[in-house]
């Protein structure tokens, strides 16, 4: 159920993303994880064979997006879908059988009656949600570089917090010329040095000699920075492991 945005959709919802704290392609893929969810459970998802058998073959969802799904409070689709799963694992058990450790181990899945490796309690494909997170994320960071030379859009990322280091990283890898590449780099450059002196203020700050002066725009840049460099929760950049 992973419908895809339009090039144009994910034009205009990047520019209001724009306008809102953080990283917009993570804002952007992060939503798209909990239209996700939220269609599975809400839009009759789980009564479609196609989708339940895809969910039990990855055993529903990765840790990170099963407690959001768990969040959501979708009880009957929780019921629903981990009984299923449940029942599959329950199956797998059933056909283990156990296998002496030794020199042998290593030929374990050839030895023992027939009886399956405990591998198959590992789920048999990787989690939907991460898969569809990651298609999101190589779909906003294409339509960002596509546009970000054009002024109107330019003038607008440079006005905005800029994308988190592990979406740089990608976008930078994948810049179709410098001149792109390098509007990227000089627009996270003047972005770094904005936060940088905001992460000093908050050092001067800590000095007993300074403590007693009001707090200014470099409140919350600790949480800030964090989140640039290792991006939103949920997120954790395109190419890297889980």
């Amino acid at each position: 159920m992973d419908r895809q945005p339009s090039r144009t959709s994910i034009y205009h919802d990047l520019l209001d993303a724009f306008q809102q704290a953080g990283c917009p392609v993570c804002r952007l893929a992060l939503g798209a994880v909990r239209a996700y969810l939220d269609s599975i459970s809400r839009e009759g998802g789980l009564t479609d064979l196609e989708i339940r058998t895809r969910l039990r073959e990855s055993h529903a969802f990765c840790p990170v997006h099963a407690h959001q799904w768990l969040e959501s409070q979708h009880v009957l689709g929780t019921a629903i879908l981990y009984e299923d799963v449940l029942s599959h694992l329950t199956a797998e058990l059933q056909g283990l059988r156990y296998r002496k450790r030794g020199f042998l181990a290593g030929a374990a899945p050839l030895l023992g009656g027939g009886g399956r490796s405990v591998d198959a309690l590992e789920p048999h494909r990787p989690c939907p949600a991460c898969e569809l997170l990651a298609r999101a994320e190589a779909r906003s960071i294409d339509v960002l570089l596509e546009h970000v030379r054009q002024a109107e859009f330019r003038d607008a990322y440079a006005r905005s917090g800029g994308v988190c280091l592990p979406h740089l990283r990608s976008a930078l890898s994948a810049a179709p010329d410098e001149s792109t590449f390098r509007t990227l780099i000089d627009a996270a450059v003047a972005r770094h040095e904005a936060l940088g002196a905001h992460l000093r203020e908050i050092i001067r700050l800590h000095d007993y000699r300074y403590s007693h002066e009001p707090s200014g725009e470099e409140r919350g840049a600790d949480a800030r920075a964090v989140r640039h460099v290792a991006g939103e929760p949920g997120v954790r950049g395109m190419g890297q492991d889980s």
